[in-house]
């Protein structure tokens, strides 16, 4: 895409420059030097088309220098410099500067840079440097550019070639190659495919190679090597890395099927997440008031260590929380919603490859959500089969 870019910017500039023997200016200009196609320096006018820029040029409709400008080169739809910019460049459509800026460069729809670039770009659509960019690419859309030393702050998509040192800010998406140090900061999705040095924030995080921290709804890290991953689900390939969350998943996670029935929800599926030392278990159930009132079920999410008795034994013991939902239209409205904690001891016995059984009590608190008032304490009673190793 950013190819793409590139060429069509280089393209449109091209064509209103012309060919070095037919170049036109139509303006007027203050000359102080000895290139009569040098302006310097004031050069106003409809169509500005000089060979070099020290000092101002204006022009209602464009305003191009095909080599080196210094100062201010403004145009009401085009604004481009062929060679290096220093100074602001503003143009209402699109402003180009092919051989870098070292200063401002504006425009409404779309900039773009073509050389290592220091300095502010700013846009309401897109910012563009296949080069290196040093400084800050504010954009109401998209902000491109390969090598990143700065800050990208976009409405929509950030996007950032072999090496990000800097910021990534956008509500959609950020993209880098490589984060050497620095941050992706999004609503949406961070996304670096080598190696991320920093922080990832956002709702889903990727990074082929985490060495820093990631704070989302979904956190993933191909390669773990040091760092940290925070949120709802974590999911690496390195078992030893710090994850704090409701589910961790790494290389060495088993991912079980649980079926089982029980004296809190009759009939229960869950999953269950088993890592060297502890697991985590996610489930629904159904008919938690019981088998003869209307349908009412359950939410479940629990938490435990568990430990080796035998080579086919399992001692297993957690913690949970339950979201309790009732559809019936003749309990009290106070007991269509409640939660419930709990806490349990259990065994499990492998009998097969791929099958096991197994037994857990404990006790169970429910309360009203409502006013916070205690519903019932009751003893749990769970029995079923586990499908998966």
């Amino acid at each position: 895409m950013l190819r793409l870019l590139n060429g069509f910017l280089l393209f449109l500039l091209s064509l209103s420059l012309g060919a070095q023997g037919l170049r036109s200016n139509i303006a007027l200009g203050w000359n102080a030097g000895t290139d009569s196609a040098s302006f310097r320096p004031l050069n106003v006018g409809v169509l500005g088309n000089v060979q070099r820029l020290k000092g101002m040029q204006l022009g209602l409709l464009s305003a191009f220098v095909h080599k080196d400008a210094k100062g201010l080169n403004l145009g009401g739809i085009f604004a481009g410099t062929w060679g290096e910019m220093q100074g602001v460049q503003m143009g209402l459509a699109v402003a180009v500067a092919r051989e870098g800026i070292e200063g401002w460069q504006h425009s409404l729809l779309a900039n773009y840079v073509g050389a290592h670039s220091r300095g502010l770009q700013s846009s309401f659509v897109v910012n563009a440097a296949p080069e290196k960019f040093t400084g800050m690419q504010l954009a109401g859309v998209a902000n491109m550019a390969n090598h990143v030393c700065g800050v990208q702050l976009a409405g929509l998509t950030n996007l950032a070639g072999p090496n990000l040192c800097g910021a990534q800010i956008a509500t959609f998406a950020n993209v880098a190659m490589a984060v050497e140090r620095g941050m992706q900061f999004s609503i949406g999705l961070n996304f670096t495919d080598g190696t991320m040095r920093g922080l990832q924030l956002g709702t889903m995080n990727y990074a082929d190679t985490l060495s820093g921290w990631q704070v989302g709804v979904v956190n993933v890290g191909v390669r773990h090597p040091k760092g940290a991953q925070i949120g709802i689900v974590n999911i690496g390939g390195d078992s030893e890395a710090f994850r704090l969350g409701l589910v961790n998943v790494d290389a060495n996670t088993q991912i079980q099927l649980l079926g089982f029935a029980g004296t809190g929800s009759k009939l229960n599926l869950a999953a269950r997440f088993l890592n060297r030392r502890t697991y985590s278990m996610l489930g629904v159930g159904t008919h938690y008031f019981g088998l003869d009132k209307d349908f009412s079920g359950a939410l479940f999410y629990r938490t435990g260590r568990h430990f080796s008795l035998a080579p086919k034994w399992r001692l297993l013991g957690d913690v949970g929380f339950s979201h309790i939902e009732s559809l019936s239209h003749n309990m009290d409205e106070d007991a269509e919603r409640l939660y419930a904690l709990s806490g349990r001891v259990g065994v499990d016995f492998q009998c097969a490859r791929d099958l096991g059984v197994f037994l857990a009590l404990g006790i169970e608190h429910a309360r009203f959500y409502h006013h916070n008032t205690a519903y019932r304490t009751r003893p749990i009673v769970e029995l079923g089969v586990t499908l998966f190793r």
